[in-house]
């Protein structure tokens, strides 16, 4: 009896914790195909140290956002009803929504989180993001603590 009834809920537990819908995402028909499954850049896609500050400034459209690992979505923007737009300029980053600005906040890009050589940008307050391009996209991931990962075209 006592083993029916624990490989009963054992059994029990194994359902719930698996997915049980297919991913369904806000729009289905993106405007620009990114291939982004590696959450690392590929060497030809890093820019070396000193140049994303550089790179990174000026207007960038958000594309699509990727979350999270244990129970993924993606979310594109052409789902909101104004385009979300962050403008690097210098060390600040200015958050829009269409026209209206919402935010501006500092940030920085550094390099060796987690013993690696690669660069973060740590925005305001919130936690360091690894961040790189792939081709005309900027990618800022914070994938590794099973976060977003957010993708944003050059306006």
């Amino acid at each position: 009896m006592k083993f029916s009834l624990l490989f009963t809920i054992g059994w029990m537990m194994a359902l719930f914790a698996c997915k049980a819908y297919p991913e369904k995402s806000q729009n289905t028909a993106p405007e620009k195909p990114v291939d982004m499954q590696s959450t690392h850049p590929a060497p030809s896609d890093s820019v070396e140290e000193g140049g994303i500050e550089k790179k990174i400034q000026g207007a960038w459209r958000w594309y699509k956002t990727s979350c999270c690992f244990r129970m993924p979505r993606i979310t594109y923007g052409d789902s909101l009803p104004q385009p979300k737009v962050l403008d690097f300029n210098e060390g600040t980053v200015k958050y829009f929504s269409g026209d209206k600005l919402t935010d501006s906040l500092s940030y920085r890009i550094d390099y060796n989180l987690m013993r690696e050589n690669r660069p973060v940008i740590v925005i305001g307050d919130k936690p360091p993001a690894f961040v790189y391009f792939k081709d005309d996209t900027l990618v800022i991931d914070y994938g590794y603590m099973d976060l977003q990962t957010e993708y944003y075209l050059r306006k």
